[in-house]
């Protein structure tokens, strides 16, 4: 069977809903901006800016629905593995598997 995608409203708040959860139960070591715009090699990237210090996530809107909640749960993990990943020169590594799991399991609908 077809999984229908949820209503433009629905998406909405689902949506904002993810960001409170992330925001609340896996704050990131400084503050995250998520925007969602077309990138060319990639569904999602996580950069480091330094003035002022924050994160910023961005993902295809192109993609489907759900794919973008996974999408925003691994670009989450990378700012939340951000140190790890600096330090041992690996973007998905042990530490950052465990915050990806952590990250999806906070947003994924019962």
């Amino acid at each position: 069977m077809k999984r229908l995608e949820p209503s433009p409203a629905r998406r909405r708040q689902l949506w904002r809903d993810a960001l409170e959860e992330l925001r609340t139960e896996w704050p990131a070591p400084y503050p995250v901006r998520v925007q969602r715009r077309q990138l060319r090699d990639s569904w999602g990237t996580c950069q480091l800016l330094e003035k002022p210090k924050r994160f910023v996530i961005t993902i295809d809107p192109r993609a489907q629905f759900s794919f973008q909640l996974m999408i925003l749960a691994h670009e989450w993990a990378h700012a939340l593995d951000w140190e790890s990943t600096q330090e041992h020169g690996t973007d998905h590594g042990d530490t950052w598997g465990l915050w990806q799991a952590r990250a999806y399991r906070a947003i994924s609908s019962d």
